[in-house]
Order: C-alpha cells, then structure tokens, then sequence
C-alpha cells in the first residue's frame, strides 16, 4: 500500500521495505532472507548504509495500518 510506502522511504522495492522494517523491529535480532539473484543480493545490501527506522517511525506503521482497519475512521459514517 502507499502508505507503506511513504512509512518507509528511499527504499526501492517492496522487499527492501520488508527487510528495513524486520531490521528495525526492536528486540529482533536476526531476520531470514532469500535472494535467487545477485542483483537482488546488491539492491538488499544498500540497507546496511541506511539506519534502521526510529521507533517513532515503527510505530506509526502499525498505527496506520490499525486506521485503515477501523471502520469509525471511515468517512461513510460521519
């Protein structure tokens, strides 16, 4: 979804998204990945120039994906 998108910015793909935001899950330690092609395995390695996301910019994830769920958020019923 795009507001995934913009949650996490300068990345390039939905997989780098992914792997940016297990990489920045507090408390996680190690995240398993798979990769079939060196291209793929050079575009994932840009993550490591990029720091994780702040813990400001974790949890606003979730709190958005937790409004786009909530049918009182919904115009329809204002």
């Amino acid at each position: 979804p795009a507001r995934i998108k913009s949650s996490i910015p300068g990345v390039k793909t939905d997989a780098a998204r992914a792997i940016q935001f297990a990489r920045s899950a507090p408390g996680l330690a190690t995240t398993l990945v798979g990769m079939s092609k060196p291209a793929h395995v050079r575009q994932n390695l840009e993550l490591a120039l990029r720091p994780p996301l702040t813990t400001y910019e974790y949890a606003a994830i979730f709190q958005n994906a937790v409004a786009d769920d909530d049918p009182e958020s919904d115009s329809e019923n204002d």
